[in-house]
């Protein structure tokens, strides 16, 4: 053993008791030799065949990922800890306001939902335009429709929608921050 651990602990009779790690070194190689010790926090302890085998399982694979992380480079956040600054207190944005995204992700659902209400080819151009990203000239070239007929149906179409969207009541259009205004801003 490379190190001499500060306590031993064997099983008898189902219950740990502790030995100095003398007596452990005189009966290593009688009265221990067929059993298993782990060690753990400056211990030796003596366990069963399955919990030493998940334990050293365990902790090769930390040890894999450990050297995995190190050949790719990887960084953990808590190895930047100081006493002044926790390193994982980088993964946080304080700039974040999470009300807002629940906000804006609650408000797109809505939009989608009363898009999927809308007739066939209304849908297809609010899909275009506004999930598909094109321009209403570029989606005039693909239809074939003149984009000042596009530009219209939009506005037709950015109408009806506010008014549905009022309407069902499904969502409440009473947004709880700025950022939702900015979604809201499609219907008006």
């Amino acid at each position: 053993m490379k190190y001499a651990p500060k306590k031993v602990f064997i099983k008898e009779n189902n219950e740990y008791v502790e030995i100095s790690y003398q007596e452990y070194c005189d009966k290593e190689k009688t009265e221990f030799k067929d059993k298993l010790f782990i060690s753990l926090h400056d211990m030796l302890m003596e366990v069963d065949e399955e919990f030493y085998t998940e334990f050293y399982r365990e902790r090769r694979r930390e040890k894999y990922l450990r050297e995995r992380a190190i050949d790719k480079g990887d960084i953990y956040y808590n190895s930047l800890d100081t006493e002044e600054f926790c390193g994982e207190d980088i993964l946080i944005d304080p700039d974040e306001n999470v009300a807002e995204q629940v906000t804006d992700k609650l408000m797109a659902e809505h939009i989608r939902y009363i898009v999927s209400l809308l007739p066939s080819d209304e849908r297809e151009l609010i899909e275009a335009l506004f999930f598909k990203g094109y321009s209403e000239r570029q989606w005039s070239k693909i239809s074939g429709i003149p984009q000042k007929t596009i530009n219209d149906r939009k506005n037709k179409i950015l109408r009806e929608l506010k008014k549905n969207s009022e309407n069902l009541k499904i969502f409440p259009l009473n947004p709880l921050t700025e950022s939702a205004e900015k979604v809201r801003g499609l219907f008006l």
